[in-house]
This record gives C-alpha cells, structure tokens and sequence, in this order.
C-alpha cells in the first residue's frame, strides 16, 4: 500500500497534475494511518498572446487589382467587395493603425490610387472593367513604390516589416509576352 505524502524531502518539488511522489506508508504507534498530505499543485497559466501588429512596427502592403475587360460583371463586383472586406480587416483598432496601403489597379496600363497611406485614408475603389491584360506595369510600378516607401525618412523610427504584395487577377497577360 503506498499513499501521498508530504515530507521535507518533496518540499519545492513541482509535479505535473495528477502525479505525486509516493512512498510507503507507516503505521504510527497508535495503530491508526496516518492521514495523507499531497504535493504543491503545479498550475500552468498560459499567457493571452497579443492581437494585432505591435505599436512600434509597420506593414506596407500593396494591392495589385485587375480591372480588364476581363473582369466585367460580378468579378469586379466581388474583386471590390473582397478589398472593402481586407481593408476592414486591417483597419480593425486592435491593429493599432499598423498598415500602410498602396493599390495599383490596372488593365493594359497601371495606376497608383493611393500610396503607402494609413488604410483608413484609402480612397473608394469604384473599379470599372475595361482593357487588356499587362502584368507588367503594375509590377514594375509596385517595386517603383516600394522602392520610394523605403526610402523615405522615418523620423519616428518605426520598425517596417517586410512589404507584401497582393496580386488579384483572373487570367494571364494578353499584352505583353514578357
């Protein structure tokens, strides 16, 4: 028979739930057991993880929207629902303002709606389907835009992570080969 018990050789030990150091019991004097006395429980609380992007750091993120002849109908309906729904998203407060937004929307030629601005100064889209298809401008005005984001001063020393680049198309480049 073996029962839990609380000696100066267990004490500070920390045991999982549910394990005990055990040893033999012994019968005192008087006949009777001893009653049993259990470990320190050991409890583990996790702690909650941050939501967002932390105060101190920065996302650039850069839209790259078709808008061809291509997309005409509900594709350019759901392209814009789908950016007013990421746009909500990143603008949540528990991102603490954390992203910059560039949008290049495009067809046979490129634009710059808006540039590396706080998502909740984007502009509305209002994308209306019209043109070929040149995969090209948009990505050389995407690394144009980059290459000015990073260049600018950052007087308050925000840390700015990696920039992304979300590229939303239905099809392949029908102006270009390159």
């Amino acid at each position: 028979m073996t029962i839990n018990l609380n000696t100066t050789a267990n004490a500070g030990a920390t045991l999982p739930l549910g394990q005990a150091k055990t040893q033999p019991a012994t019968m005192p004097a008087g006949g009777s057991a001893p009653a049993p006395t259990l470990p320190p429980l050991a409890i583990t609380v996790k702690k909650k993880l941050p939501s967002g992007v932390a105060s101190n750091v920065k996302q650039h993120v850069l839209f790259l929207l078709d808008k061809s002849s291509s997309m005409a109908g509900e594709k350019i309906m759901e392209l814009d629902l789908a950016m007013a729904s990421i746009l909500a998203a990143l603008g949540d407060a528990d991102n603490k303002d954390g992203f910059r937004v560039t949008i290049l929307p495009f067809n046979h030629g490129s634009s710059v709606l808006c540039s590396a601005v706080p998502v909740t100064s984007v502009p509305a889209l209002n994308l209306v389907a019209s043109g070929g298809t040149n995969f090209d401008s948009p990505l050389k005005k995407a690394i144009a835009e980059i290459d000015a984001f990073k260049a600018q001063p950052n007087p308050d020393g925000w840390h700015f992570l990696q920039p992304q680049v979300l590229f939303l198309s239905d099809g392949q480049a029908s102006v270009t080969d390159a």
